[in-house]
């Protein structure tokens, strides 16, 4: 079953302080007289008649959607600390202990049912999720219609029978129904996007027309299940005409974007200690997040015997809890020659060979089980589409003949249309078939100070008013210059574009991209690079620099060069705050030899001692136990830093 309790419920966003047009909206589920083990959401009678108690006292308003359509458009401004108060599923309670207390301090609400569970007749069992459970732990329709009538409740839509998983993934994993491409074991395929499209506004479509016909009046809102949304349910709802939509983001909202609002998940055995510390801390200045990473390779979780994958997974998810970090960037191309461009991927797509559809899976696994952020670890451009016309080429200086760029990755051009199409459709696959939380851009986004030389560059640069030759550019340092900008932020651009791919998928991904650790201490080096950490800091929630001195050549006195690395990071705006130091757990110079754990936990007091907040480190063979967990667990967990 897909559980609510795998929503991170602890991470608080600021809202803004203007009263006149922001508001917090508070999830509940279910709620008893007695403390009671009946479901996973449930609060007791005198938990929440506190809570009430406390917001009365202290100076909060529960607010009704009419009250927020109004300040929104500017007839009565919101009162000082608006409320929304929601409460999912339909429970009986609602209208046996919730329904009173809320007559009782005159405070609205938002109660939004699935329509098949109401339904249900008794003796009937309801399936809920995994579980039947009785037909009298929910709402009858006469209770229902009453509290509608009462202009205090407000009956919301959620889901007809989409608040249950589905089958997301050859290896059976259960995720939620309104955002998975559902997948078919006896057909050996998944759902096409037009598929996808019916099932979700028939769905959507059944439960409005149900409410309309129970209570007379179809309903304006929908609350998605498990808090999960895309851009086509968002548009569907539209079509169905509910433009407002809540979701389980936690954040503050405003009354000029109600498409999406967020809200603060409460469940049982919340005491009034902690409600206020919640409720007080929603309204503080937010933390930047605070990332403990590690850099894992798809191919060492990879088997051709399924049984042998499971096994993998097995010793990583344990690995993971054992180590309490709280991000993980999987690989979801396959480079088991460590070449650094993709032949294979992990996932189905439209233009490279599958090789096993297993990311979907693993990074489920991770999130569910393990507990963390799983980034899709990815090429930005280097991918081997197998046509000479779509790749960077470079320009030999002294031969002026083009050549395959021989020192840096395969990779197409962020010139050539054609190849960019194919990126974007490969990016769009990974979207529509994993859940993930982040996009970590690989390192392969360079181009050098003589790329890019191919047909379709050198008619990019003529057409942006440079001159065809690439040594005649050279040649005038101003030009020379504006050239290696303009190259900057073509690859920005392009990774700006495969962000709003995925975030039409996963509105609330995060994103880093790797940069090389010399563009940082020495900017000028962006001719070498086409990387700015200026334009990265901007363009990326986080920057992942390669904090990496053996491969640097530092070997000599590796501490001085991170020193120097940190001190220059901390010349850029929000320099720290924003930068992600990727520490290397192998010499790849000497022989792929594994860095001593000891070294690698040394390295992590420093930059912890330093002021660092974000780290991690690549490879992690969880096979080997490499790093040793017991060494460096110290050192990476987020409940031993000193900013937690």
């Amino acid at each position: 079953m897909f559980k609510h309790c795998f929503i991170l419920i602890y991470m608080y966003i600021c809202l803004p302080i203007n009263a006149q047009d922001t508001f917090i909206s508070l999830s509940y589920h279910d709620c008893k007289e007695l403390d009671s083990q009946s479901f996973i959401d449930t609060i007791t009678r005198d938990e929440i008649a506190m809570q009430f108690q406390w917001l009365k006292e202290n100076n909060y308003h529960s607010v009704s959607l009419d009250d927020i359509l109004a300040a929104q458009k500017g007839k009565k401004a919101l009162p000082e600390n608006a409320i929304l108060l929601t409460f999912d599923d339909g429970y009986e309670s609602f209208y046996r202990v919730i329904y009173p207390l809320l007559k009782a301090y005159n405070f609205p609400a938002i109660l939004a049912i699935v329509g098949k569970w109401i339904e249900t007749k008794a003796p009937n069992k309801v399936s809920y999720g995994d579980s039947l459970i009785n037909r009298d732990n929910f709402l009858t329709w006469e209770e229902i219609r009453e509290m509608n009538a009462s202009g205090l409740v407000e009956i919301a839509s959620h889901s007809y029978d989409h608040h249950h998983s589905v089958i997301g993934n050859p290896q059976g994993s259960q995720q939620a129904a309104y955002t998975t491409r559902q997948y078919f074991p006896d057909k050996n395929r998944y759902e096409t996007q037009a598929e996808y499209e019916l099932r979700i506004d028939d769905d959507l479509g059944k439960n409005v027309a149900l409410l309309k016909k129970k209570l007379g009046k179809a309903p304006r809102i929908m609350v998605w299940p498990y808090g999960r949304y895309n851009a086509d349910t968002i548009r569907l709802a539209q079509k169905n005409k509910m433009a407002y939509t809540i979701t389980l983001d936690e954040q503050g909202n405003s009354v000029h974007d109600l498409s999406t609002v967020g809200r603060y998940y409460y469940v049982r055995s919340r005491n009034l200690s902690d409600f206020v510390a919640d409720i007080r801390a929603i309204r503080k200045p937010k933390s930047p997040n605070l990332l403990r990473s590690i850099r894992v390779d798809m191919d060492y979780i990879y088997d051709p015997d399924p049984t042998q994958r499971e096994k993998n997974l097995s010793v990583l998810l344990e690995r993971i809890k054992k180590y309490n970090i709280n991000t993980v960037f999987l690989q979801a191309y396959a480079d088991p020659e460590a070449k650094g461009y993709a032949k294979e991927l992990y996932f189905p797509n439209r233009h490279l060979p599958i090789k096993c559809d297993l990311f979907s899976r693993v990074a489920w696994q991770l999130f569910t089980r393990g507990g963390v952020t799983v980034y899709a670890w990815m090429p930005l451009t280097a991918f081997d589409f197998k046509d000479d016309n779509l790749m960077v080429k470079g320009i030999d200086p002294n031969t002026k003949k083009i050549t395959d760029s021989p020192n840096q990755y395969k990779r197409a051009s962020v010139f050539s249309e054609p190849a960019k199409q194919k990126i974007r459709e490969i990016y769009e696959d990974l979207a529509t078939h994993a859940a993930i939380g982040g996009i970590a851009f690989h390192d392969d986004g360079v181009l050098t100070d003589f790329e890019d030389a191919s047909t379709a560059g050198v008619s990019a640069q003529i057409k942006a008013g440079f001159p065809a030759s690439i040594i005649d550019i050279r040649q005038d340092k101003q030009l020379f210059q504006r050239w290696t900008r303009w190259k900057s932020k073509a690859v920005i651009d392009f990774s700006a574009e495969l962000i709003q791919i995925i975030k039409k998928y996963h509105p609330k991904i995060e994103t880093t991209r790797s940069i090389f650790a010399l563009p940082v201490l020495q900017p000028e080096s962006e001719e070498w690079f086409a990387q700015n950490m200026n334009d990265f800091l901007q363009a990326y929630d986080f920057v992942s620099v390669m904090a990496m001195p053996y491969m640097e050549g530092h070997d000599d006195d590796p501490d001085e060069w991170f020193k120097k690395l940190i001190e220059a990071v901390k010349t850029y705006p929000n320099g720290l705050n924003k930068t992600l130091f990727e520490l290397q757990s192998i010499d790849w110079k000497d022989n792929n030899k594994p860095i001593d754990s000891e070294i690698l936990l040394e390295q992590m007091r420093l930059l912890s001692s330093k002021g660092v907040r974000n780290f991690g480190y690549y490879p992690d063979d969880f096979v080997k136990n490499h790093p040793n967990i017991d060494i460096i667990k110290e050192g990476i967990s987020v409940q031993r830093n000193p900013f937690n």
